[in-house]
């Protein structure tokens, strides 16, 4: 991630600069452009929230992400 903003859903569930973002639901992130587009699709599909896989570091973990 090249950023968070402050006071968004993301920032609240710890999301911080520098993290990768594996994963958003069950398909893999091929380049940064899919996380938003894979996030638009979840929320047209009547999503309440989306799941990413995220790294930091040689951490790895699953965050569930409520839309506002």
């Amino acid at each position: 991630m090249v950023g968070v903003a402050p006071g968004s859903a993301a920032a609240a569930k710890g999301f911080r600069r520098g993290d990768v973002i594996l994963r958003v639901g069950p398909s893999a992130v091929a380049e940064p452009s899919d996380v938003s587009r894979m996030v638009t699709k979840a929320r047209d599909n009547g999503r309440l929230s989306v799941v990413f896989q995220v790294t930091r570091g040689d951490n790895r973990r699953f965050v569930a992400v409520p839309f506002g």
